[in-house]
């Protein structure tokens, strides 16, 4: 599953973090960075050490947000 289907999923029809692993175990590594998306920047910052990592999962809570609207 990629990560606008479990967006929809997460954000659209209020699926919970803990739902989506239940039902797709296979993905819990997209769907623990889309739980992410919802911390502000600067603890993001904080928590996510790699800036490549940071810099993706920042990259995704702008596009979440613009989808959003």
């Amino acid at each position: 599953m990629d990560y606008k289907d479990l967006f929809k999923l997460k954000f659209e029809k209020g699926l919970s973090t803990i739902e989506l692993e239940e039902r797709y175990p296979e993905d819990i590594d997209k769907i623990a960075k889309l739980a992410l998306i919802d911390l502000p920047q600067d603890v993001l910052r904080k928590i996510i050490r790699d800036k490549k990592e940071l810099l993706a999962l920042i990259d995704l809570k702008k596009s979440a947000e613009v989808s959003r609207i």
